[in-house]
């Protein structure tokens, strides 16, 4: 006990004597691997655990877009490389931290507009909690607060439930869960998760859309589960993509969380490297937040009928399961039909972006211990992760402007009832 004290105590004082990382020179290139050796070349840098070679899009397949962020003090020999083996490349992001600085002088201005309301902005960790504290008790009626358990850094994992009571019958209703931000670095699935709950609570007596949901269904969303990792890459490494869990002995910081669930957990698209992006942990949930997370859901899960975790960047609706390829969900045909009915009103009824539906190793690749394949293990009936936008073809990745937060939320919010109204319980 007084060990794991002493290291949340480590962990908080080492984050506070950090500066701000930099990533001036860096460059994100978009490789396509279209030779075998290309492919284990890319492999081998994903799994080395050099900090040098940030993978936004793993090398899964042959012939399939791969997105690295190369720091500036590895560029000449990737690029010698590159060349050397033929291998088609070319640049996406000529200077990393100039993205990151155009983007946030649009937030700063956005923030002095409208200092009080969070919805459509990347807010800090803090601001998200009394944000969410306002709402249910501006909405008492069919908002409840709690919390679903805490961080490695004590952090509090705040959940909101709505609901309008029991259903017609006098049972309990069935349950559309919603999570976000288990990557720390994937800002504007939280922030769409909170454009989400704010539409549905502020227009529930307003839109017949919104009022049918929540007339029908209870809904429970956590919009930040890897809090600790979202307030550090907000404060010093904006690309930080993990949790911030320390060990005894280990040199480097964090989990994967969405490699950290007890399904099929250490096999295929996951690392047993601390040192790399998608480091498993030592144990299936070793991992406070996953262990929160698990421990939530267990025994909702009879009630629950569709579980959305949101992720970016791709435009992909991912259907279970992604241990490995040719490995399908039971009822996999059926969650598809759901998924394509969301995906078609993404594209047809709002900004006509357009989206794939599949199988996640299909469309992503292999992902051993996703909270998903996790979930739709577990018994529940209609389980995806939304890869949210900028699309595959993007450049800009993870870094996205706050102008990407209402049309993203919108987007969502047609698939996601879509969706649901085609649901079969």
């Amino acid at each position: 006990m007084k060990s794991a004290i002493f290291l949340v105590l480590l962990a908080v004082a080492y984050a506070a004597a950090e500066e701000r990382k930099l990533f001036n020179g860096d460059k994100v290139y978009r490789v396509t691997p279209t030779k075998l050796e290309h492919l284990e070349w890319l492999k081998e840098r994903l799994h080395s655990g050099d900090a040098a070679f940030d993978f936004w899009k793993d090398p899964t397949v042959l012939n399939a877009a791969v997105d690295v962020h190369v720091a500036k003090s590895a560029l000449e020999n990737f690029e010698k490389d590159l060349e050397k083996m033929q291998m088609e490349h070319k640049v996406n992001v000529d200077d990393l931290q100039k993205l990151i600085n155009k983007v946030d002088a649009v937030s700063h201005r956005r923030r002095r507009d409208n200092r009080a309301n969070i919805v459509g902005k990347f807010a800090r960790y803090s601001e998200i909690i009394a944000w969410l504290t306002e709402l249910c008790g501006k909405y008492s009626k069919i908002a409840t607060c709690d919390v679903v358990g805490k961080t490695f850094e004590k952090r509090d994992i705040r959940y909101v439930k709505l609901s309008t009571g029991p259903a017609a019958d006098g049972k309990e209703k069935r349950i559309i869960f919603i999570e976000a931000n288990i990557h720390a670095r994937e800002w504007l699935s939280s922030a769409t998760a909170i454009y989400l709950l704010n539409r549905i609570t502020s227009t529930y007596e307003s839109d017949p859309t919104a009022k049918r949901m929540l007339d029908t269904y209870d809904f429970i969303f956590v919009p930040l589960i890897n809090a600790d990792g979202y307030e550090y890459s907000q404060t010093t490494d904006r690309m930080w993509r993990k949790t911030r869990s320390r060990r005894t002995g280990v040199r480097c910081v964090g989990v994967d969380p969405n490699r950290n669930y007890d399904m099929s957990w250490g096999e295929t698209g996951s690392s047993n490297s601390p040192c790399t992006e998608i480091y498993r942990g030592p144990s299936p949930f070793s991992e406070a937040e996953t262990k929160a997370m698990s421990e939530f859901l267990k025994p909702l899960k009879d009630r629950i009928l569709g579980f959305f975790t949101l992720h970016t960047y791709s435009q992909y609706w991912l259907v279970p399961y992604g241990d490995k390829e040719g490995h399908y969900c039971p009822g996999y045909d059926e969650l598809l039909r759901v998924a394509n009915i969301g995906t078609k009103a993404i594209m047809m009824d709002v900004n006509k972006k357009t989206w794939q539906a599949g199988n996640t190793v299909a469309l992503l690749g292999e992902a051993s211990g996703g909270g998903d394949d996790w979930a739709k293990m577990i018994g529940i009936k209609y389980s995806y992760t939304l890869e949210l936008r900028p699309g595959g073809n993007a450049y800009n990745g993870f870094v996205v402007a706050e102008t990407e937060i209402e049309p993203s939320g919108r987007e969502i919010w047609a698939g996601i009832t879509a969706a649901v109204d085609a649901m079969k319980p």
